[in-house]
C-alpha cells in the first residue's frame, strides 16, 4: 500500500505517473568507494577499516566569497554517542529465498510469439476468436469468442511471457485528463510472471475515444513518447530474461527533435510478493535531436502487500538534450521486508545548451516498509544533470522501515549519491539532495559511501550548489501481536560522508548532517547508541568555510547532545559522549580583499535531569575553530563548548586562533571569540593543549587582533596540566597590538590543580600604535585568585 509523501519527506501516492529518466546505463551494479560498503548477490560485506572522512565543507569563491561551512546540527540521544576512528559496522544480510509457485488461474494467456493487443472501444465488435483484445476503460484483459459482443468472456486471470518473445499492450485507460488513452492497465487475479520482454505502445496510439495530450510539455504527444503500464497481480515475477521496457525513444531527422518520454510503470502485488529476479526496468527518458530538449523520466511503482525482492537495475533518468530531461522517481513499498541488490538510477540529463535536468522536481528513490526491515546493498544514484547554464538539483532519497506501524531495520552498504549537477558556462550549479534513513523500532545501519555535493559553476557572479543533507530518525515500534512499543536501536554510520559545497564565482553552503535516536516510554533506560565509526582520514571531520577571493566563508558547527528519558513520570540516567577523531571548523581565507571568515563552533554536551556517575564528556580529538586569514581583516575564531556532568575530560588539542590580516591597516581577527568551555558539575581533567591567540597583523601598519576567554570550571575538581595560550597578535608599523585573553580555573568543592608548563596571555608586539586603551596583557585566576605574572606568562 503507497504510502501519501510531501515535501522533502517523501513522494506523493497519487504523483501523476509522467516523470522522465536519462540513457539506461546499467554500467556497474557495486562500484566501492573510500571505506565504503561492497555489495554482491544478496550478501553484503563488513565495512572494511579504512580512512574515512565526512566532509561538510563549503565551496572556494574563484572570484567572490566563498561558502560558508556545513553543519553537523544534531546529534543527539539518550544513551551514549560515539565519533570513533577505529571500527567496523556490519551491513551484511542474505536474502531469503520463498516459493514462487506461478499460478495463472483458469483462464491463463500464455504469450509464446511476439504479440501485440489493440484496443477496442466499448461498442465495437470483438476480434477473431482466440485473440487477446483489451476495452477502452476496461482494465482486465479478455480472449476472443469471436461472438459478436465485448467483454463477454471471462477475464484473463494470469499472464507469462516466454523467454524471448516480446508483449505490446495497447493504451486502455485515460490517467491524465485526456480525451484519449495514455496507459495500459491490466488487472489479474492470479499471476504475471516475466521471462520475455513487455512494452507500451506510443502515446500516439491512444485514440479511441479522443488524443493524447503530453502534459508534461503541453502539447501533443508524439510517437517517441512512451504510454504508462500498470499491473496489478497476486504475484508479480521476473526472471533474468526479463525486461520492462517503456522509455522514450531518442528523437530523429524525421521527426520532432524533441525526446520522447517514458512512460510510467506500476506493478502491484498481493500477498504473492515481488519478486524481480533479474532482468531491467527501463522508463528513461529519449535524447533530443539538435535544438531540441531531452525526454522526461517516468514514475516507478512497484508494491507488495507481503515482500519485495529485487535484483534488477532500474532506470528512470531524463534524456540529454539542449536542456537535460527531469528524471522520474522509483518508489518501492512493502508491507513486509524490502530487499534490493541492484543499481536504482534517477539522473538527471544532461544539457547541452541549457540547464541539466532536476532529480528533485519528480524524482528520487524511496523505500518504505509498512511492518518491516529494508535491506540494500546496490547504488542508489539520484544526481541533477550537468548544464551550460545551470546545473539540476539533486533528488531525494529516503528509506523508512516500518514506519511506525511494526518494527523493523535499516541495513545498507549501497554507494547513496544525490549530486547537484556541475554547470560549464554559465549559471549555479545544483543543490545537493536529501538523503534519510528513518527506522522504526530497530536498527540503522550504512557502511556505502554518501554524496551529495553541490555543482560547480565557472561562470561571472554564479553560485555554486549548496551541498545537500543527511538526515537519520530513529523512533520506536510495536510488536505485531501486542502492539507493544519496541525501543529504537543503534545508529551506526561508517563509510565516506561528503556534502560539500560548489565551487563558483561565491561558493555554495556546505550541507548538514543530522542523527537523532528518540525513545520508548515503556521502556526503562535507552540503549540505542548514537556511533559515527572507522572515521581516520585527513581532515575527518571537515566543516571549514571555503576560501574567497573577495571574502572567506564561516566555518560550520558540530553539535552532539545527550539528554534524558522519561519513564513512569521519572527522569533516566543520561548517557555519554566519547569523541576520538578530529574536526575543523575555520574560516575560509580571503586571498584578495575582504574578510576572512569566522570560525565555527564546537558543541558537546552530555546533560540531563537524571545520572549514574556515568553521564561523561570525554574528548581526545583535536579541535580547530579558527578563523581565516584575511585581506582587510582577518576571521575572529569561533566557540568550542564542552559539558559532562558527571566528568568533562579532555586530551585533545583545542584551537580557536583569530585569522591574521594582511591589508596595509587591517586588524586580525579575535582568538576565542566565542569562548572556549570546559564544565562538569563533578570533575574536569585537561591534558590537552589549548590556543587561542588573536590573529597577526601581517600588513604594513596592520593591527593585531584580541584573544578573548578560556574557562574550565568543576563542581568539584578542575585539573589541568595542559599548556594554554591566551595571547593579543602582533602588530606592524603603527598599528596595534593584540591584548592577551582571560583564563579561568575553577574548582567549586576542591582546590584546583594546575600543573601546567606554560599558561600565556601576553599582549601581542611589534606595533607601536596606542590603542583606546592601549594594550595590555591578560590576566589568570586560579580559584578567583588573579596570579597573573607581570610578563603575562605562568609559571
Amino acid at each position: 500500500m503507497q504510502k501519501d509523501k510531501i515535501g522533502s519527506k517523501g513522494i506523493s501516492q497519487v504523483r501523476a505517473f509522467l516523470n522522465k529518466t536519462g540513457i539506461l546505463l546499467f554500467l556497474l551494479s557495486f562500484i566501492v568507494y573510500g571505506c565504503g560498503g561492497d555489495g554482491g548477490g544478496g550478501v553484503t560485506q563488513t565495512a572494511p577499516v579504512a580512512t574515512c572522512t565526512i566532509n561538510l565543507s563549503g565551496g572556494a569563491g574563484v572570484d567572490g566569497v566563498g561558502g560558508n561551512g556545513g553543519n553537523i546540527d544534531a546529534l543527539k540521544g539518550y544513551f551514549d554517542i560515539k565519533i570513533s576512528q577505529s571500527g567496523t559496522v556490519d551491513t551484511s544480510f542474505t536474502v531469503p529465498t520463498y516459493p514462487t509457485p506461478i499460478d495463472l488461474g483458469t483462464e491463463p494467456l500464455i504469450v509464446a510469439t511476439n504479440t501485440t493487443i489493440n484496443v477496442i472501444p466499448p461498442e465495437g465488435d470483438d476480434p477473431a476468436a482466440k485473440t487477446p483484445y483489451m476495452v477502452s476503460g476496461d482494465k482486465n484483459l479478455y480472449i476472443s469468442d469471436d461472438d459478436g459482443m465485448i467483454a463477454d468472456e471471462p477475464p484473463v486471470t494470469g499472464i507469462q511471457v516466454n523467454a524471448g518473445v516480446t508483449l505490446i499492450p495497447g493504451l486502455n485507460m485515460n490517467t491524465d485528463g485526456n480525451t484519449g488513452q495514455d496507459m495500459a492497465q491490466i488487472n489479474l487475479a492470479n499471476d504475471f510472471y516475466l521471462l520475455g520482454t513487455i512494452k507500451t505502445k506510443d502515446l500516439t496510439t491512444g485514440t479511441v475515444g479522443g488524443g493524447v495530450v503530453d502534459t508534461r510539455h503541453g502539447e501533443t504527444a508524439t510517437i517517441h513518447d512512451k504510454g504508462s503500464l500498470s499491473i496489478n497481480a497476486y504475484r508479480i515475477v521476473m526472471a533474468t530474461t526479463g525486461k520492462i521496457d517503456i522509455s522514450g525513444d531518442d528523437a530523429t531527422g524525421a521527426e520532432p527533435g524533441r525526446g520522447g518520454d517514458g512512460g510510467s510503470l506500476s506493478l502491484s502485488a498481493k500477498n504473492g510478493g515481488v519478486f524481480l529476479n533479474g532482468g531491467s526496468i527501463d522508463t528513461t527518458g529519449g535524447n533530443g535531436l539538435g535544438t531540441n530538449i531531452g525526454g522526461f523520466g517516468a514514475g516507478i511503482y512497484i508494491s507488495s502487500d507481503s515482500v519485495l525482492i529485487n535484483r534488477a537495475p532500474i532506470d528512470s533518468s531524463g534524456g540529454n538534450g539542449t536542456t537535460g530531461g527531469e528524471s522520474g522517481y522509483i518508489e518501492f513499498d512493502a508491507s513486509q521486508s524490502i530487499y534490493n541488490t541492484a543499481m536504482l538510477r534517477s539522473n538527471g540529463g544532461v544539457g547541452s545548451a541549457g540547464a541539466g535536468g532536476a532529480a528533485s522536481t519528480n524524482g528520487g528513490i524511496y523505500m518504505y516498509s509498512s511492518s518491516a526491515s529494508i535491506y540494500n546493498s546496490a547504488e542508489l544514484i539520484t544526481n541533477g544533470g550537468n548544464g551550460t547554464t545551470g546545473g539540476g538539483n539533486g533528488g531525494c532519497i529516503d528509506i523508512y522501515g516500518a514506519e511506525d506501524t511494526f518494527a523493523g531495520n535499516i541495513t545498507n552498504s549501497g554507494n547513496i549519491s544525490a549530486n547537484g549537477g556541475y554547470t560549464t558556462t554559465n549559471g549555479n550549479g545544483g543543490d545537493g539532495g536529501t538523503i534519510y534513513f528513518v527506522p522504526y523500532g530497530g536498527s540503522m545501519k550504512t557502511s556505502g559511501a554518501i554524496t551529495a555535493n553541490g555543482g560547480t559553476c565557472p561562470g561571472a557572479s554564479s553560485v555554486g550548489g549548496s551541498g545537500g543533507s543527511l538526515e537519520i530518525s530513529s523512533y520506536k515500534g510495536k510488536d505485531y501481536k501486542y502492539t507493544e512499543e519496541i525501543a529504537p536501536g543503534p545508529i551506526q554510520v561508517t563509510g565516506n560522508i561528503s556534502l560539500k559545497g560548489g565551487g563558483g564565482s561565491h561558493g555554495g553552503s556546505g550541507g548538514h548532517i543530522k542523527a537523532e535516536n528518540h525513545y520508548s516510554s515503556d521502556d526503562f533506560r535507552p540503549t540505542g547508541t548514537i556511533e559515527f565509526i572507522g572515521y581516520n582520514g585527513s581532515p575527518i571531520i571537515n566543516l571549514n568555510g571555503g576560501d574567497g577571493t573577495k571574502g572567506g566563508g564561516n566555518g560550520g558547527g558540530f553539535f552532539a547532545y545527550t539528554e534524558d528519558a522519561n519513564f513512569g513520570g521519572m527522569d533516566q540516567p543520561t548517557g555519554s559522549i566519547f569523541n576520538d577523531v578530529s574536526i575543523v571548523a575555520k574560516g575560509g581565507a580571503a586571498t584578495v580583499s575582504g574578510n576572512g571568515g569566522h570560525g565555527g563552533h564546537v558543541e558537546m554536551e552530555a546533560e540531563g535531569n537524571a545520572y549514574a556517575t556515568s553521564t561523561k564528556l570525554i574528548n581526545s580529538g583535536s579541535l580547530d575553530a579558527s578563523g581565516g586569514n584575511g585581506v582587510d581583516n582577518g576571521g575572529s575564531s569561533g566557540g568550542i563548548y564542552f559539558y559532562g556532568h558527571d566528568l568533562a575530560q579532555n586530551t585533545g588539542a583545542i584551537t580557536a586562533n583569530g585569522g591574521n590580516a594582511s591589508a596595509t591597516t587591517g586588524t586580525g581577527g579575535r582568538g576565542a571569540d566565542d569562548n572556549i568551555e570546559i564544565i562538569s558539575s563533578y570533575d574536569v581533567l585537561n591534558t590537552g593543549f589549548i590556543t587561542a591567540n588573536g590573529g597577526t597583523g601581517t600588513g604594513t601598519n596592520a593591527s593585531g587582533g584580541d584573544s578573548h576567554f578560556v574557562s574550565i570550571y568543576a563542581g568539584n575538581k578542575v585539573t589541568n596540566s595542559g599548556n594554554i595560550y591566551g595571547n593579543g597578535g602582533n602588530a606592524m608599523g603603527t598599528g596595534t597590538n593584540g591584548d592577551g585573553g582571560i583564563v579561568d580555573l575553577f574548582s567549586e568543592k576542591a582546590v584546583t590543580v594546575n600543573t601546567a608548563a606554560l599558561i600565556s596571555v601576553v599582549k601581542g608586539s611589534g606595533g607601536n600604535g596606542i590603542g583606546p586603551p592601549d594594550p595590555m596583557n591578560g590576566h589568570i585566576y586560579i580559584d578567583w585568585v588573579d596570579v597573573t605574572p607581570i610578563d603575562g606568562t605562568l609559571p
